[in-house]
């Protein structure tokens, strides 16, 4: 073993593993043989001052080397603990790839063993190389067998690049007409993909004269909005204006389109034009579109008068449109507002009327939209009869709302309806007291309380004897614990992806207690490993299965599941700010529950970020610094607590208020509350 003289090499114990202690005042240092632990050292090729580094966090720095250093650290140094050889070789195969060593590449993949979950990132490289050399050999009954082994292992992330792949072999074979429709693919399903560009720009390269038509360079608009680049959208769009030559049917589609885009760049004033243009020419599927989209500018204005003289206008033009439902739920929301309760109600039931009459109750022919209206309907109809104290009919209708939204797999609402439901049945004096909650840990969100507590019995767990999981590979669950506390959560995730591929049961045939054990077991094997998001999803999963059942068994595993889906991650952080900032703590992990499902990690299509979803314009009023991460739980919490805290004192204690404010934000609250002063946080 040799180092420089300025390096002072100590060992030390942790975990198994054994740690390096060292500083260093030079960038490079010689190493030509750690032996075991060698991969600890790598960080210090271009790197110093490193104390304590441990193995795997050699491991989780890796990728912040370019592939030159990584490869020739590869080469020299051996590898870590072997619970992580799968993860190493393909990390090692990849940076010889890169530098166009298929050889060696090949050999390294090789190496990965096929029950292990590097295999798919192995078999992927495999085929990218191929590919590369011998395209001729790569055959698309493979390329088809790998992208089912990476759907089944949830690599998602993986798929952009194996559509690439799939156009890439098309275009060099010739395909041209194949490798468009690839690179279009490719384009639609995933907009927000790295990959888009280069994919976009295919598309332009292989088009030929003849299919630089309307509908193509159409499409292309509709690919770029999706993308969301309006401004390149536009010069499309203006290619597309020019083919059409005044072409009715043509030049209403353009119009569409142009709406959009101009209303993407804030072009409001030429918007509306267009839109008054769309309205006034179009025909059933565009301007009745059209007319709604003015109807919503209009209500979000407050001026109810121009909604509902639009309103009249689209019914008896079109009254046979696909939007007469959504339209009628508008009507009645607008109707609302202007305090017209009865005609509200009239509204709202009408939908309903409409919506089981022609369906009779065979919810799954039903459409989108009109299933969406159905539920909304019903619930403003529960709601305003709850408001005006009516529990008999308000519980009537919140029962009719929680069996609708169950069968058409909207379990939010679901629960909301039972909560409510309860609520009816306490105030009719139906039930005694309050409904006994699953337990003191779990108080923090409301289905605790509600009618499906007591139809499910969720009991907590003590009451059963035995127990509601199987045990985990120990292995596994090393890997799963190590790589979780070290922040390592893609590696993680895939880790226990790769486990339930292989091992979760269906519970579509069937619910038993020894499938539910493995439900509960891997949703323990996502928390151990850092994905406290993905546990209460599978938990979730497994809970909507179980409905009604009572047995001892199932009930055990049903108090289990309830446990993990509805975890409390970060405790210690959650605390401090609690304490801090004077938010109640089951408040805190409801907003974010709900905001991010726990997942530190979490962005939303808006841009907010962390687990209580806060939006980077609002982290950096709260106090946000240049050296602090927004993804940090630490942060996140204290920065989302401290925002919460200020609204719950602007709305002057009245948590709703507040909650909704955060959510939506103050303008949208003040705007609510200005169109219903007199009520309160009900």
């Amino acid at each position: 073993m040799l180092f420089s003289k300025t390096l002072l090499v100590k060992y030390f114990w942790s975990r198994n593993c054994e740690l390096l202690h060292f500083t260093t005042e030079k960038a490079k240092i010689s190493i030509v043989n750690v032996g075991f632990l060698s991969l600890a050292a790598l960080l210090l090729i271009g790197l110093g001052n490193f104390n304590y580094l441990s193995p795997i966090e050699a491991l989780k720095k890796i990728d912040g080397l370019d592939a030159t250093a990584q490869a020739e650290t590869f080469d020299r140094l051996g590898r870590l603990d072997k619970k992580f050889d799968h993860w190493i070789l393909v990390k090692s195969a990849k940076a010889q790839e890169q530098l166009g060593d298929f050889k060696s590449a090949q050999q390294l993949y090789n190496k990965v063993g096929k029950d292990t979950a590097a295999y798919p990132d192995a078999w992927f490289g495999l085929c990218r190389i191929k590919a590369e050399l011998h395209p001729e050999n790569l055959t698309g009954t493979e390329l088809s067998k790998l992208e089912a082994l990476l759907r089944n292992a949830k690599r998602n992330e993986l798929l952009p690049e194996l559509q690439l792949l799939k156009a890439k072999r098309a275009e060099k074979s010739g395909k041209t007409k194949q490798a468009s429709a690839l690179y279009r693919k490719l384009a639609k399903d995933y907009p927000t993909s790295p990959l888009f560009n280069l994919a976009f720009e295919k598309l332009e390269s292989l088009a030929t004269k003849g299919s630089k038509d309307l509908p193509n360079t159409l499409d292309s608009v509709d690919l770029l909005l999706k993308a969301r680049k309006p401004k390149r959208a536009y010069t499309f769009l203006e290619k597309a204006k020019l083919i059409t030559e005044g072409k009715s049917a043509a030049s209403i589609e353009i119009l569409v389109k142009e709406e959009r885009i101009l209303r993407s760049l804030k072009r409001i004033d030429e918007a509306d034009n267009v839109l008054n243009q769309i309205i006034g020419s179009g025909s059933q599927g565009s301007a009745d579109v059209a007319m709604l989209k003015a109807i919503h500018i209009q209500w979000n204005k407050n001026e109810h008068r121009e909604a509902l003289k639009l309103i009249s206008g689209l019914q008896s033009r079109f009254p046979k449109s696909e939007l007469k439902n959504e339209v009628a739920y508008i009507e009645g929301r607008i109707l609302e507002e202007i305090k017209s309760l009865v005609e509200a109600k009239e509204k709202y039931f009408s939908v309903v009327e409409n919506f089981d009459k022609k369906y009779s109750g065979r919810y799954s022919g039903a459409t989108s939209l009109d299933k969406r209206y159905y539920l909304k309907s019903l619930k403003r109809l529960a709601w305003l009869y709850f408001r005006n104290h009516h529990p008999k009919k308000s519980k009537e209708i919140f029962s009719k709302l929680k069996v609708a939204a169950f069968k058409l797999k909207n379990f939010d609402l679901h629960y909301h309806a039972a909560f409510w439901e309860t609520q009816d049945l306490k105030n009719l004096k139906a039930i005694p007291g309050n409904p006994k909650p699953l337990s003191s840990k779990l108080d923090y969100y409301s289905l605790l309380n509600s009618q499906d507590s007591l139809e499910r019995t969720l009991l907590s767990k003590e009451s059963f004897t035995g127990s509601c999981e199987n045990t985990l590979d120990p292995d596994l669950l090393e890997r799963l614990t190590v790589l979780g506390e070290e922040g390592l959560n893609d590696l993680s995730f895939h880790e226990v992806n790769w486990h339930l591929a292989r091992h979760l049961p269906s519970l579509r045939s069937s619910v038993t207690s020894k499938k539910l054990a493995s439900y509960a077991t891997a949703s323990k094997a996502f928390d151990i490993s850092g994905n406290p998001s993905n546990a209460l999803r599978l938990a979730g999963r497994a809970l909507r299965r179980i409905g009604s059942k009572q047995s001892g068994s199932i009930a055990r595993c049903n108090a289990l599941l309830t446990e993990l889906y509805y975890p409390m991650p970060f405790l210690e952080d959650y605390q401090r700010a609690s304490e801090h900032y004077g938010v109640p703590l089951p408040l805190l992990f409801g907003l974010s529950r709900t905001e991010s499902h726990f997942n530190r990690f979490a962005r939303s299509p808006v841009g907010a970020q962390g687990l209580m979803q806060l939006m980077p314009k609002t982290a950096r009023a709260e106090g946000l610094t240049a050296e602090e991460d927004i993804f940090s739980s630490e942060v996140n919490i204290r920065l989302g607590t401290k925002h919460l805290s200020g609204l719950i004192q602007s709305y002057r204690d009245q948590e709703v208020f507040a909650i909704a404010s955060y959510n939506a934000g103050k303008d949208a609250v003040n705007r609510w509350l200005n169109r219903h002063p007199e009520l309160g946080p009900t």
